[in-house]
Parts: structure tokens; C-alpha cells; sequence
């Protein structure tokens, strides 16, 4: 009688084991060429439930290089060169059983360096907004104050400085595949506001505005 349970719990498992197959990798990109510094967006359209995505590039040298491990990379940065791109999607259970390549072809770089410029606006006695007012492609950004304290990536960061009597000698560093360029002026927030009325019977209500100045 047990033999006859086991055969019949055999029999019931073999339909699932022969189902279950392993992913087969593809996917999709929204640009196969153009100038450096060339952004991709990548879409996985693999199928039989992959759970482990692996993407590879190869810039024709033999040997490929993991560059993300999620299903969607974005926004991926390629320079001047020719790449074979690989996807390996698999799961825990079955592995996979193929991967798909795509060829993307970057030309030669003619993009500009960018060109840096920003604005500032006071926003209290001691505060100042900096904008990034900067043209052409930009990859990064680097702002630095003045005034000892930790630079910033940010495209609008703002800025508390320690004591408005000074000029702090702030500035923006804008970088791409090109190369960089920096620009920078003098900061110097000066502390002000009025107020009104100035005097008047008890109780006495004031109402007090800031007019600092000096970005």
C-alpha cells in the first residue's frame, strides 16, 4: 500500500517539475546609437518569472563587465565605443537558459564641455539659495562655499553661512564627458530688516521684515 502513495505522489510531481521552465532573457532599449556621453533606459521583457537579473557590457575587448543588477537599469551613461550588451535573467529554482545581446555603437565625443553660471537669493540674514543656471550636458556638479563646510551636488542647494559680516568666495564646478569648467563670485549676505511701528501704547504689536541683501 505504501509503495502505491509513493507512485501516486510521484505521478502528482512530475507534471509541476516538467512545467517549471527557466527564464528565457530579453529585453528592450531606447537607444542603440548616438553621440557621447549617450544615456540608455533598459527594459527587461524576459520570461518564465525571472527573479535575478545580471547585465553586461562589453566595449569589444573580450571581456565583460557586470555594470547593474536590477530588472530596469535607467539612465545608464555610455562613452565613445562600440559595446555588446548581455542580459542573464534567471530565478533561484531553474536558472536560465539563454541570454540576449544587443549591440549599442557611441560615436565619437563633439559635446561640448558645459558652460557654468548660477544665481543666489537671500532667503534670511544668513541663508542663500544657489541655483545651477548652467548650459550644454551636465553629468555632475560640485558647489563649494567658502567657508569650510561640506560641498554639495545639488542643482538648487541652500546655504546657511556662519557670519554675515564676511565675503565667502563660493563657486560651482560643472562636469560631462568632455571635460569641466568652473565659474565663482563672492557671496556676502548682510543681515537687515524693518519694522513698524516703532512705538505706540502697551500692549505694542510689531510686525518685523527681512530685508537682508547682499548675495
Amino acid at each position: 500500500m505504501r509503495s502505491y502513495l509513493l507512485l501516486a505522489l510521484a505521478l502528482l510531481l512530475i507534471p509541476a517539475m516538467v512545467s517549471a521552465a527557466a527564464p528565457v532573457s530579453s529585453f528592450t532599449v531606447d537607444n542603440t546609437g548616438g553621440i557621447s556621453p549617450l544615456v540608455v533606459n533598459f527594459t527587461d521583457s524576459s520570461t518564465n518569472t525571472p527573479t535575478i537579473w545580471k547585465w553586461y557590457a562589453d566595449k569589444l575587448s573580450g571581456s565583460s563587465s557586470l555594470f547593474n543588477s536590477t530588472q530596469n537599469p535607467f539612465y545608464v551613461p555610455f562613452t565613445t565605443g562600440n559595446y555588446s550588451i548581455m542580459l542573464n535573467a534567471s530565478n533561484a529554482a531553474v536558472g536560465t537558459n539563454s541570454s540576449q545581446v544587443t549591440w549599442i555603437n557611441v560615436s565619437a565625443l563633439n559635446q561640448p564641455a558645459p558652460f557654468p553660471s548660477f544665481t543666489r537669493t537671500a532667503i534670511n540674514a544668513t541663508a542663500v539659495q544657489f541655483t545651477d543656471t548652467s548650459t550644454d550636458y551636465i553629468l555632475g556638479r560640485d558647489w563649494y562655499f567658502g567657508d569650510g563646510t561640506a560641498n554639495s551636488t545639488d542643482a538648487a542647494p541652500v546655504h546657511n553661512y556662519p557670519n554675515t559680516t564676511l565675503a565667502w568666495r563660493s563657486g560651482l564646478i560643472v562636469t560631462n564627458a568632455s571635460g569641466y569648467n568652473s565659474t565663482e563670485r563672492y557671496t556676502y549676505p548682510i543681515a537687515d530688516f524693518t519694522c513698524t511701528p516703532l512705538s505706540g501704547p502697551v500692549p505694542l504689536a510689531v510686525q518685523c521684515t527681512d530685508a537682508s541683501t547682499g548675495v
